[in-house]
């Protein structure tokens, strides 16, 4: 344990956190090598019995808010440490730099370091959860958690499909938010994109390619002076987030929505033209290749396909393809999946695909879904199947579910 704080109350309304205790702590690794995997507990002074712990995001590197709300969580209802949970997180067993760009979250674990790999694969999460209900009993006077749950989205949502899967007795409850499930496909993608889009004689070479810009920026571009070896390319206006403003050869790709933190080492080195990239980290930096004489300038790396053939043993723990949830249900665990246009990385079309093997193809039977906005004042809608739309009956209240059909013909306008 490296710190045990009481905290004052802060906030108010539904943003409000009351008294409570947190401790910050270490899980040393077996391997000396590993970094330590770094946790916070909040213990609130009014426990309800209960335990939230909260997934990550991105290739983690960072510990969640402990005090916030859960991933697509209500925002008129008090968080769930306010409510009384005992509240848990983790850092995945890495700690990202605090200054890497685009953003922390990228800064993915160590490829050369098993245990790492592992940790961040979804060992950890078993580690934090147990020494974390070791915390609560020592805190609360020997009692264990009545209920335990896991949320998560994104990085976080495959964490809460892996602990389901891995571990279906250790949680009453699992809310998986736009899961990544199928995340080590994502990670090669993203690295085989950005390595043709960034090498020497690739798309993006020596002028700017016309597809990465947009209106009116297009044709208005003038490059900015960097090291030699490196060029920038922005929008006459400074405009610097623009998706295709660095893709030039030998850019310094940190633009956040197309250059996924990649960056050239030694640009001018005409043996290699190594590549960092923290896509890769979380998946063992299946793109590494040693020696001096590697040359991923002149040629892209395989796609995809073939990597994850290649390297399909470190990639094997990070991927949560295996949705056989039968072990969770019958320990009485129950899982709430949902989807939102919240991360554009993940497409929907994995929830679906993740649904349709866990359920064996079979939809949901007439679903229903309310709106929870100050506005919507709680009305419920038939949740149709794309493109059908919900159709009011013509009678009883146009605010319930029942007065309303799923129709499939265009609403007329």
């Amino acid at each position: 344990m490296r710190a045990a704080d009481t905290v004052a109350p802060t906030g108010s309304g539904t943003s409000a956190t009351g008294t409570h205790c947190r401790v910050d702590a270490v899980i040393r690794p077996v391997d000396p090598q590993a970094p330590d995997i770094t946790l916070r507990v909040a213990l609130p002074q009014e426990w309800n019995d209960k335990a939230m712990m909260f997934g990550g995001g991105g290739y983690d590197g960072t510990i969640s808010d402990v005090t916030g709300n859960v991933s697509l969580g209500p925002t008129d209802q008090p968080r769930p440490l306010d409510r009384g949970y005992a509240a848990c997180a983790d850092d995945s067993g890495h700690q990202a730099a605090p200054d890497f760009e685009p953003t922390p979250s990228l800064d993915g674990p160590s490829g050369v370091n098993d245990e790492a790999v592992h940790n961040f694969s979804g060992d950890a999460l078993k580690k934090t959860r147990d020494t974390a209900h070791f915390v609560i009993r020592t805190h609360y006077q020997g009692a264990d958690p009545a209920h335990s749950y896991f949320a998560g989205g994104s990085g976080g949502g495959r964490e809460a499909l892996a602990v389901a899967r891995r571990w279906p007795a250790d949680f009453d409850g699992v809310v998986a938010a736009y899961p990544a499930w199928n995340a080590a496909a994502l990670n090669l993608f993203f690295g085989y994109a950005a390595h043709l889009l960034s090498r020497p004689g690739g798309p993006s070479s020596n002028r700017p390619s016309r597809a990465c810009y947009r209106r009116p920026c297009d044709r208005q571009v003038s490059a900015v002076s960097l090291p030699p070896g490196q060029r920038r390319v922005r929008c006459w206006k400074g405009e610097r987030g623009h998706p295709g403003c660095p893709f030039l050869s030998g850019a310094d790709m940190t633009t956040p929505p197309a250059g996924h933190g990649l960056t050239r080492s030694r640009p001018s080195d005409a043996e290699g033209q190594r590549l960092r990239s923290p896509v890769l980290g979380a998946v063992g930096q299946v793109l590494r290749h040693p020696g001096p004489g590697t040359r991923l300038a002149g040629r892209g790396p395989p796609p995809p396909r073939q990597l994850a053939a290649a390297h399909r043993p470190p990639l094997r723990p990070q991927d949560v393809n295996d949705s056989d949830l039968r072990r969770f249900a019958k320990a009485g665990g129950q899982l709430l999946v949902l989807h939102a246009a919240a991360d554009e990385p993940v497409s929907h079309r994995s929830t679906v695909e993740y649904f349709r093997r866990t359920e064996d193809d079979k939809a949901p039977a007439r679903p229903v879904a309310t709106d929870t906005s100050p506005a919507g004042n709680a009305r419920t809608r038939p949740l149709c199947a794309y493109p059908s739309w919900p159709k009011y009956r013509g009678h009883g209240s146009p605010a319930a579910a029942h007065s309303s059909t799923c129709h499939s013909a265009r609403p007329r306008t």
